[in-house]
């Protein structure tokens, strides 16, 4: 969200693996058009390479975004070379991601908008901090804005600190 602007109804989602040294986790994080979150999803992955685990992450987050019904999407990550993949033209992706790069792009024509941006891990930190708390669970979870557990909700408020009060951190 820093300092673009979005149209009313687009959804941002900021995406993030964790790569443990047995297990993967996936964090999708949606916010709103004036960056207030909307819904964490946090699940584990089966262990890979983290350019692959970005991939399929992506991919989960278009499905989810596919399921929620919303249409006007951002998705935002941290892996240069699997956002690279995804927004040049005429690319020719990592071969170890190239199946997941084509379903991405396929799942997304069914989108009325869908933007891939690369970001630093300082703009990410939020989906960072929540692909961090998935490692460490045992389930896949999912979280709104009112369930938030207050280390995302600290995260969330640091990660963009000019929306709206959405909530009040102690």
């Amino acid at each position: 969200m820093r300092g673009e602007a979005m149209l009313v109804g687009t959804i941002k989602l900021n995406v993030d693996a964790a790569v443990g040294s047995t297990s993967t986790a996936l964090a999708v994080l949606a916010r709103d058009h004036t960056g207030v979150p909307i819904k964490i999803w946090m699940k584990k992955h089966i262990s890979c390479l983290p350019v692959q685990a970005e991939a399929a992450l992506v991919l989960w987050a278009i499905n989810l975004a596919s399921a929620e019904g919303w249409t006007r999407i951002i998705i935002e990550g941290d892996s240069k070379i699997c956002f690279d993949a995804l927004s040049a033209k005429n690319s020719i992706p990592p071969w170890n991601i190239s199946h997941i790069v084509s379903d991405v792009l396929s799942a997304s024509k069914s989108f009325i908008y869908v933007s891939f941006i690369w970001v630093r891990r300082v703009c990410n930190t939020a989906a960072h901090e929540a692909a961090r708390f998935a490692l460490q669970s045992l389930v896949s979870i999912s979280f709104s804005l009112d369930s938030l557990p207050l280390v995302l909700a600290i995260a969330c408020k640091a990660d963009f600190p000019v929306v709206p009060p959405f909530f009040s951190v102690m």
